[in-house]
């Protein structure tokens, strides 16, 4: 595990002391000739590099101090296993990963794969731990060789790691040092027949080609396969659980088609599970990195939106590339209390470098996307490179509909095809009160951020603001202390000048807009490196 550890750190590291470093001098703004801005002293970068060490050093410590001989079972796999042997020790271990689909699992277990192998099958996880003895699905073997693979084939049904819950629940499962890839779903944690589970934790695990061509293809203007039923899932589940190819799911079936949904009874929204830890993973080539959707619960809007699908997140160190989405919330608490050591809800180190080519929403692309979110706090990450390959948005972040009390702070948002930023307040059809309600964002900040060279490829005309807002609904928003950088006007469909009347626009009710900077450059080549601004 620690070869795999530094692995993932140092595939990071780069961009995470980018990210940290962010605005270490007091006016964090160039000159708008191009002076370069102060440098870090010799002995604070020594200071970074002693702190990111020892963060790799406590990620080894973590992972290596669960004694795997004491306590719970034993299940061991690999590729050169034998199915009639026991399975329970390094040297009689299985070879099919299905010997595991009839077992539930219980607190202390661990199901452990041979490092250097690759398994071509599903691994099903079933069971729940305890707080303190939590199920943990990890590698074993010599530490030199590579982090064990699960490797399907990129169909629509194929899901790397299904943890599904079943009647007694799903909780305090850890997954970690694992490589997953060309699967639909990597991790599916699905919640079917219970709610408020407690407990998942995804460590050091790497994630490529998660990605379904077939399914993309149609999915990027038609959403039919949403409703679809899926195969391999119990209960003919799979309708309104997920769409989207992705790393790491959270998600879950209705009881009752959407409009049938009611406020009370058995049918009731809740909390399907809380306490969710992602930390030092990667992504390459996926269409979504981290997801929780909750299609299944949208049974008001408004004020009778339901926002406590998932609760209690965090999330760090984490980095994509080559990436449409690296995370899509939906109907998520995340946990922030306000403080500076808030147990959840802060996101930390989250790089996400580069869209993918290949594909982008008919109705609109984002690195990074909230709806119906709550308490969360995402500092010191960056959104880099969204594409949208001529269709709209292509923006680094999105605040979709009706959050609330969300902030980004000292983050850069560099080089997105569209806007840096999009603030919607969607009117919807609320089933509870049988009207059009809006769903304004309330109580959010962007603060201390670096916008840089968005806006190179927009969709229309509409598409000449930093930070773009759409409605008119949206109350107490503040954007302050942000620098911005940008050219004299958009490349793509359409060449309008931006940020004419301030970063933030067509819409500014509810906004409160100071102390930001703003710095115009003729061209492209006329503007600072942008290295030079966040170190």
């Amino acid at each position: 595990m620690k070869t795999k550890t530094i692995k993932i750190i140092s595939a990071i590291l780069s961009a995470i002391i980018c990210a940290a470093a962010l605005f270490s001098c007091e006016s964090g703004a160039p000159d708008p000739v191009g002076a370069s801005t102060e440098k870090k002293t010799e002995k604070d970068t020594g200071k970074e590099t002693e702190t990111v060490a020892k963060t790799v050093t406590e990620a080894i410590c973590m992972t290596e101090k669960y004694d795997l001989n004491e306590g719970g079972r034993r299940f061991y796999f690999s590729s050169e296993g034998s199915d009639s042997d026991s399975g329970d020790s390094e040297n009689s271990p299985w070879k099919s990963l299905s010997k595991l689909s009839g077992v539930t699992l219980r607190a202390s277990d661990r199901v452990l794969l041979r490092r250097g192998d690759v398994f071509n099958e599903r691994l099903v996880i079933r069971g729940k731990g305890e707080e303190n003895a939590w199920i943990f699905v990890g590698a074993y073997g010599d530490p030199e060789k590579p982090a064990p693979c699960i490797s399907l084939g990129g169909g629509r049904d194929d899901i790397a790691i299904l943890c599904d819950d079943g009647k007694d629940g799903l909780g305090y499962i850890w997954i970690d040092g694992l490589q997953i890839g060309n699967s639909c779903l990597g991790i599916y944690f699905r919640f079917d027949q219970s709610t408020d589970n407690r407990g998942i934790r995804v460590t050091d695990c790497s994630f490529e080609n998660i990605n379904c061509p077939e399914l993309m293809t149609e999915a990027l203007t038609d959403v039919s396969f949403l409703a679809a039923e899926k195969a391999g899932l119990d209960n003919g589940g799979g309708a309104y659980e997920y769409i989207w190819p992705t790393a790491i799911n959270i998600g879950g079936r209705p009881k009752l088609p959407l409009a049938a949904v009611k406020i009370n009874g058995v049918c009731a929204p809740s909390t399907v599970v809380s306490d969710i830890e992602i930390e030092r993973c990667t992504f390459d080539s996926c269409v979504i990195g981290v997801g929780a959707n909750c299609y299944s619960y949208h049974y008001g809007m408004g004020e009778n939106q339901f926002r406590e699908y998932t609760k209690n997140w965090s999330v760090q160190d984490l980095y994509s590339k080559n990436t449409m989405t690296a995370f899509n919330f939906d109907a998520c608490s995340f946990g922030y209390d306000g403080t500076e050591n808030s147990r959840y809800g802060i996101f930390e180190n989250i790089i996400c470098d580069g869209g993918m080519e290949n594909y982008t929403m008919s109705f609109g692309t984002t690195l990074a996307l909230l709806s119906s979110c709550c308490d969360l706090y995402i500092k010191n990450s960056r959104f880099s490179g969204c594409k949208n390959n001529g269709r709209p948005d292509g923006c680094g972040f999105d605040f979709e509909r009706d959050d609330h009390n969300i902030t980004l702070d000292h983050c850069v948002i560099d080089n997105n095809e569209g806007q840096g930023v999009l603030v919607m307040d969607t009117v919807v059809y609320d089933q509870v009160s049988k009207t059009d309600v809006h769903t304004p964002n309330t109580g959010c900040k962007i603060i201390n951020c670096l916008f840089y060279n968005n806006m190179t490829n927009v969709y229309n005309g509409n598409y000449k603001y930093d930070v773009l807002v759409f409605n008119r609904e949206n109350t107490d928003f503040t954007v302050s202390d942000n620098t911005f950088c940008y050219r004299e006007t958009t490349n793509g469909k359409a060449s309008v000048r931006i940020n004419k009347n301030g970063p933030v626009g067509a819409v500014k009710k509810g906004f409160t807009i100071e102390n930001n900077k703003t710095y115009s450059y003729k061209t492209r080549s006329d503007m600072p490196d942008i290295e030079t601004l966040i170190r």
